[in-house]
Formats: structure tokens, C-alpha cells, sequence
């Protein structure tokens, strides 16, 4: 290993310049309580309950049940003894860093023995870091998806490799990242039986998934949500799926997902096109992606294009070689190269630009370290950590909160988001809406509140942040024990 690194240190260099400037990124995020929606606060709860020894205990933040019941990470159950050294959401921010700095590992090592230049294989790497779903993924700090790129790159390495052990160690490793990975590891098993001719691999493989995918969603899961079917495959609707015409204009329309799947394809330079059997695996993830009727699916943003990026670059990788024997077949190179070496370099680093101009045109966040305005504490978060003090630990104290503080106080029984439609009577399934009253939202029954106009709140919107807090202080059961630079803590009396 040692001897490894010592002739591949450009590329260490590489990894070690990424996972610096992602865990900078996300950890300062964090501790200035800018992270979005509750997905970190709501794993880092259910991992806390499980270093505590507590399997099937779960908490108030969301969902009635134990989160193995909204997606079962199974991985969870080797990082929560990591709580126990370092008790703090932000192992899983570090965790995630990891998984996508390490991914690019198996990448180099394809594209290094493919290409035979370390020149384009570490702008390959390079572009495939900056890719726009890992920055998104950066600000939504957790999820199962982005875990599962280190296992699946390693999956589909070991499948190109070969090398069968290490294959099916890490198919164990992809199915236990998240359920709907069982889908594309079906789809890996067929891709070894029809194109690679390996009968015996394709078949124990397709057939571990599906039997996978059959106790995770029909029997493990509802186990967990007490009896609730798995809630994704609503998402989809069925009949489409049934018809190849609406199921293609169900991918590219709205145009919104046109716009997603270009920019998708031309983080890579639009070189998964050239070997579009290795493509063809990302479909699983696609179709379920554009199928759905959540809007926020079909956009840039969130975790929701982490899990194709591994794929889409091993697609690349073998497109650029299949697309330099189809130029040369036709004798187009000698017009644009004069070497397949330049060739591969000239492809590699117009991806590269690609991808910085993608990101820059979704303004993604990892740029924001070329600001030098980022390195500056912007103002309330001083406040807000003096406000949080006074919250005590005890994992019997409930609060309700906003999303950028949930993670920071997330190590109890029961957190809530405030307010959130989830606590309306009924329940509306929107945002805070503009015309809506701010008494429709419940206040859950806890013992402390606290929000902050200076932390990210995915509700309360901004225009009627002013509105709760002044609707919060006049409430007769609490009593206000911090107001201070638009921060406010109030106890239950």
C-alpha cells in the first residue's frame, strides 16, 4: 500500500485537496447551522439510539416509527460505536465525505489502466469530484444514496476486475446502503449473464437482489413502520411504467428533467453515450428518479444524483476509449489529435471545464471557498450557540426547533421541526404558506422551542419568521428565557 501511494502521490494529493475542502465545506455549514431540511437530524437520532443499544427505539423528529422503516441503512450498526468516541452528527458528515473522495479510487485505477496516461486519468478524477450531485449532496449533509457511491464503485471495479470475492463482499456492502440499491445490483446480474457471459456469477447475483429487495421492502421494513407499506413505490405510477411511450416522455418531461439529464450526462462530458451498455445500468436509478411525482427528484439539488455517479463514470471511462476506435475507424482523428494521449487529454480536460461550469451555473456550494466573505462568522451564530447552552442534554428534554439548529440538538427522544405541516390539523402536506395561519401549525408538546432567523429554516419561510416568533411568545404554557439578535428560547412552564 505504502508503496502504492508512493507512486501514485499525485493522485493522493488529489483526494486529500477533496475530502479538506468537502469536510470544510459541510462541518462549518453544520456549526453555522446551515443545514437543510431534517435528513441529518433524523439519522443522526436514529444512530445516536443505536449506540445507546436501542434497536427498535426511535423518535418524534418526523416519521412514528423507527427510521429502518424509511430506508434501511444497515451500515448504521458499525458507525454508531463510532458515538461512543465522538458523540456529534458530524461523524456522518465525515462518513459521507469519506464515501465520495473514496469512490474516485476504483475510477483512477480503471481510467489509469484503460487510458495509460496519468495526465487525463487525474483530470478525469478531478472533474469527477466537482461533480455538481456531490456538492449538492454536501449541503444535505446525509443520506444512504451518497453513502452507497463508495461500495458501488468498488461493486462495479471488482465486476470489471474480475475478481469474484471481493465482488460479492461488496455487493453485500451496496444491498445494506440503502433498499432501492437492489434494483441496480438486479440489473448488474443480467448485465454479467448477457454481456459478460458469466451464467454462474449473473445469476446468484440477480437472484441475491431480488430476494433482497423482497425481504427489505415486504418484510423487514413494514416490520419496522409497524405495519406501513414501503411508502417510495407510491412515487411512481405503475401504468407508466407498463407503457415504453409514457415512460420515455415521463423521463424528459417536464423539461426540468431534460435540463437535469443534460447537465447529468455533461458532468461527464457526455461520454457515457459511447458505451451505453455500462450506461444502461444507471437505469434503475433513473427511471425511479424521473418516474417520481416529487418535484425535488428532478432537480440538481439534494442527494439525487449521488448514486448515479460512479456509474456514469465507469461509463465514461470505457466511452472515451470506444469513442477514440470509432473516430480512428473512420480516419477523423488525424483532423483533431495527433496522438490517441492527446486525444484522451483534450476529451478529459473539456470535461473538466464542463463540470466547473455546471457548477457554477447550478451555484454550487463548493465554490463558496473561493469567497473570501465565507471565512467570515456571519453574525448571530454566536448567539445562537449562547442560546443553545441553556437546552439542556438530557435525552428526556424535548424540543422543537428549525432545521438548521435539529442536528445540534438531536440526541434525545423526541425532536421536532417547527412548524412544520406534518403538525397541522389536518395535516396540508405544504410549505408555511403566505396566506396560511400560523395557528393551523401545532406546537408540539415539548420542553424547550427554539429558533433563529440567522439558521437555515426550511420552515418557517423568511417573510413569516417574524410572525412565529411573536405567535410563540404569546403562548400562555410558555415562558421566554432568551431573546436576543433575533434568537429565541422559550420553556415549557
Amino acid at each position: 500500500m505504502i508503496r502504492f501511494w508512493q507512486k501514485n502521490w499525485l493522485f493522493g494529493c488529489l483526494l486529500i485537496i477533496f475530502f479538506v475542502a468537502y469536510t470544510y465545506l459541510t462541518l462549518t455549514l453544520h456549526y453555522r447551522f446551515n443545514t437543510t431540511d431534517a435528513d441529518l437530524a433524523i439519522y443522526d437520532q436514529h444512530v445516536w439510539f443505536l449506540s445507546k443499544g436501542d434497536f427498535l427505539g426511535y423518535g418524534g423528529t418526523f416519521k412514528p416509527f423507527n427510521i429502518f422503516g424509511d430506508h434501511l441503512i444497515l451500515h448504521f450498526f458499525w458507525i454508531a460505536p463510532l458515538y461512543k468516541i465522538w458523540d456529534t452528527a458530524a461523524v456522518l458528515i465525515i462518513i459521507q465525505n469519506l464515501a465520495i473522495v473514496g469512490s474516485a479510487m476504483p475510477l483512477y485505477l480503471i481510467a489509469k489502466e484503460s487510458w495509460k496516461d496519468l495526465v487525463a486519468t487525474l483530470f478525469f478524477v478531478a472533474s469527477y469530484l466537482l461533480f455538481y450531485g456531490f456538492q449538492a449532496a454536501s449541503i444535505f449533509p446525509f443520506h444512504g444514496a451518497t453513502l452507497s457511491v463508495f461500495f458501488i464503485a468498488w461493486l462495479l471495479f471488482f465486476m470489471y476486475k474480475n475478481h469474484w470475492k471481493l465482488f460479492f463482499l461488496f455487493l453485500i456492502f451496496s444491498l445494506a446502503t440503502k433498499e432501492d440499491v437492489a434494483t441496480f445490483t438486479f440489473l448488474i446480474g443480467l448485465y454479467l449473464i448477457f454481456v459478460q457471459r458469466n451464467l454462474k456469477i449473473g445469476i446468484i447475483t440477480s437472484l441475491l437482489s431480488a430476494v433482497w429487495f423482497y425481504l427489505s421492502i415486504f418484510k423487514i421494513m413494514p416490520f419496522f413502520a409497524l405495519g406501513r407499506p414501503y411508502a417510495y413505490f407510491v412515487e411512481s405510477q405503475n401504468q407508466k411504467l407498463l407503457n415504453p411511450f409514457t415512460l420515455i416522455t415521463d423521463m424528459f418531461f417536464p423539461w426540468v428533467k431534460t435540463r437535469t439529464l443534460l447537465t447529468l450526462l455533461g458532468s461527464f462530458g457526455f461520454l457515457p453515450l459511447f458505451a451505453p451498455l455500462q450506461l444502461a445500468l444507471s437505469f434503475p436509478f433513473l427511471v425511479a428518479r424521473f418516474t417520481s411525482a416529487t418535484i425535488q427528484r428532478w432537480l440538481p439539488w439534494m442527494h439525487y444524483s449521488t448514486n448515479q455517479a460512479p456509474i456514469l463514470g465507469f461509463a465514461a471511462i470505457f466511452g472515451l476509449v470506444n469513442l477514440y476506435a470509432i473516430l480512428k475507424k473512420f480516419n477523423i482523428l488525424k483532423f483533431l489529435v495527433a496522438s490517441r494521449i492527446n486525444f484522451y487529454r483534450y476529451l478529459t480536460f473539456a470535461t473538466l471545464i464542463v463540470t466547473i461550469v455546471i457548477g457554477f451555473y447550478y451555484k454550487m456550494p463548493l465554490y463558496k471557498l473561493f469567497d473570501i466573505s465565507f471565512y467570515k462568522e456571519p453574525p448571530g451564530v454566536s448567539t445562537i450557540r449562547e442560546a443553545l447552552l441553556l437546552i439542556p442534554r438530557g435525552s428526556e428534554i424535548s424540543v422543537a426547533t428549525q432545521s438548521g439548529l435539529l442536528p445540534h440538538l438531536s440526541h434525545r427522544k423526541k425532536i421536532y421541526m417547527y412548524p412544520h405541516p406534518a403538525y397541522s390539523n389536518p395535516p396540508i402536506g405544504e410549505d408555511l404558506l403566505e396566506d396560511a395561519s400560523i395557528e393551523k401549525y401545532a406546537i408540539p408538546d415539548v420542553d424547550y422551542i427554539i429558533l433563529s432567523r440567522y439558521a437555515f429554516h426550511w420552515r418557517p419561510t423568511n417573510t413569516r419568521f417574524d410572525e412565529v416568533i411573536s405567535f410563540i411568545k404569546k403562548q400562555p404554557s410558555y415562558k421566554v428565557i432568551f431573546e436576543k439578535e433575533g434568537t429565541l428560547v422559550v420553556k415549557k412552564v
